[in-house]
């Protein structure tokens, strides 16, 4: 993602949190912005912001809400999240509970564009502010009860009225993911090795709650010589995305690889609500990868 897409996204997303009534100021880089149309500060923003093709927007966000929302279970914008109108664009996401001292929580967010923004969500009570309208919230919106949950797997959660297999587990897998390759294609080794284990032990887990669903109990004193799915996967087809590196960039792309695809066919296969995202996550791997190449940047990489 070039600069200039970076700042339309921040833009486009500046104009969904200035239309919303609790939002008292937003900043980004130390840069206060005033309105979506605070260009000045918002290009100083982006400037700051913008170190290679691979960054991020953090921005910070102070909220006042009212007592009864104040006080709510965390994270408030997860609840309420159909209010950042983004439902529709996400790849990944991570939620982080409210921190008691200074009353922040976080959104850390991945569009399936390959956008991302890090924010950071300041609250304050204020009894005179407005309830959030209570259409908003997630579970009322989209319905608490439903039928088709009953007699789900324990990890299922419903989104859009449909049951999904662990969807906040997926968005977290997605955006890691991302966050993996954001750390390879800027030769991190070691992060991007560490976060690219970690998916292959979400699959495991997938494959772990499968067996014992499959004979109805947790405890195996005994293993059956399980297949492991991450191993199965034939990088055949993804030559493209193991060239440009040396030994070590290969093998923590293969596994990187491996991670996505085993993933999105073991979650497939346990609920036929999830909806596979590998492809658009290699579109966001074959960007970065053209950028690179048409772009003479990597020196500059962080």
């Amino acid at each position: 993602m070039n600069r200039e897409k970076m700042e339309l996204e921040t833009v486009r997303f500046l104009k969904i949190l200035f239309s919303l009534k609790e939002v008292e100021k937003v900043e980004i880089k130390e840069h206060v912005i005033a309105s979506p149309e605070d260009t000045e500060n918002i290009r100083k923003a982006v400037s700051d912001s913008y170190h290679d093709h691979l960054s991020d927007v953090d921005m910070k966000i102070w909220v006042k809400l009212n007592p009864v929302d104040f006080s709510m279970k965390t994270p408030v914008y997860k609840a309420y999240f159909p209010r950042l109108q983004i439902s529709d664009e996400i790849f990944g996401i991570i939620f982080q509970e409210r921190d008691p001292a200074e009353n922040r929580e976080g959104l850390r967010i991945c569009m399936k564009s390959g956008f991302r923004m890090d924010l950071s969500f300041y609250l304050q009570c204020d009894e005179n502010a407005d309830r959030l309208p209570e259409g908003d919230w997630w579970e009322r919106e989209h319905g608490r009860e439903n039928d088709a949950c009953e007699g789900v797997h324990e990890n299922a959660v419903k989104r859009n009225g449909n049951v999904c297999l662990a969807q906040e587990k997926a968005d977290s897998f997605w955006f890691i993911a991302v966050q993996a390759l954001t750390k390879l294609l800027r030769r991190d080794y070691l992060i991007a090795d560490h976060l690219s284990h970690m998916l292959l032990m979400e699959g495991l887990v997938l494959q772990m709650e499968e067996r014992d669903k499959k004979y109805g109990t947790n405890f195996h004193r005994y293993g059956y010589a399980e297949e492991l799915a991450y191993r199965t996967v034939s990088l055949a087809g993804y030559e493209k995305y193991l060239q440009g590196g040396d030994e070590n960039y290969r093998y923590i792309a293969a596994n990187l690889i491996r991670a996505a695809v085993s993933y999105d066919r073991l979650a497939s296969e346990a609920d036929n609500h999830y909806v596979i995202r590998k492809e658009n996550f290699f579109e966001i791997w074959a960007a970065a990868i053209h950028r690179i190449e048409t772009v003479e940047i990597v020196g500059d990489l962080e």
